[in-house]
């Protein structure tokens, strides 16, 4: 997320994690992010890989960041169908 300009981490610990749902390889993988009030849920292929809870925002726009471990070519990256919907309240 960004705030006052500045990236931050909102993943548990703060950090980049790798997602045991995330296939690799030449294949697709199927993305949601949840944000319902202060809660953050992030799916990979139907299954929840990463839960996390931020308080300071409560509004915004949205956008989407991926990173490989790997430095040096045969990374291709693409987003497909990105939409963003007003979530259901509990």
């Amino acid at each position: 997320m960004k705030k006052a300009g500045v990236l931050q981490m909102i993943s548990p610990g703060g950090s980049w994690l790798k997602m045991a749902g995330i296939k690799s390889g030449s294949v697709t993988n199927h993305i949601r992010v949840d944000c319902v009030g202060d809660a953050l849920t992030l799916y990979a292929n139907g299954k929840q890989v990463s839960n996390s809870y931020d308080h300071t925002f409560v509004g915004g726009d949205a956008g989407l960041v991926a990173r490989s471990s790997r430095l040096e070519g045969g990374v291709e990256i693409q987003f497909d169908n990105f939409m963003v919907n007003k979530p259901i309240q509990p």
